[in-house]
């Protein structure tokens, strides 16, 4: 699988993916980030539109990026600067995407959301109680 190379975090594309980081990105672009090989592959299952997919130079070639590129409107193989510009976390996973904000009634799987947890403990008792 060949993706076009992103090697500047002052790419168009990776902006746009990084303001996604912020509410007033997020609610203007419409989308979302998502981070990690499991919540990409939660949100193919979820059948969430992506939107932008990046993957880290050498990774494409995986299972789970070529699944992702399939479904994406857009992909790219990036540097892993890139990647660490546009990921939240501190040590990001090889997969990023971005999926549209689902209306109201287009998810059918049960869906928890948290947004600035400070303590695991406090996730995991969210968790806990959705389950």
């Amino acid at each position: 699988m060949s993706l076009k190379l992103i090697e500047s975090t002052k790419n168009p594309v990776a902006q746009e993916m990084r303001a996604l980081q912020g509410a007033k990105g997020r609610k203007s672009g419409g989308s979302f980030l998502i981070e990690g090989e499991k919540l990409c592959a939660e949100a193919l299952k979820a059948g969430l539109a992506i939107e932008t997919a990046l993957i880290l130079s050498g990774f494409e070639g995986s299972e789970p990026a070529r699944a992702l590129c399939a479904r994406a409107k857009a992909a790219y193989a990036v540097h892993g600067r890139v990647l660490e510009a546009v990921a939240e976390t501190k040590s990001p996973q090889p997969l990023l995407c971005s999926a549209r904000i689902p209306q109201a009634g287009q998810v059918t799987l049960p869906l928890v959301a948290l947004d600035g947890v400070q303590d695991p403990g406090n996730a995991g008792a969210i968790l806990r109680s959705a389950d």
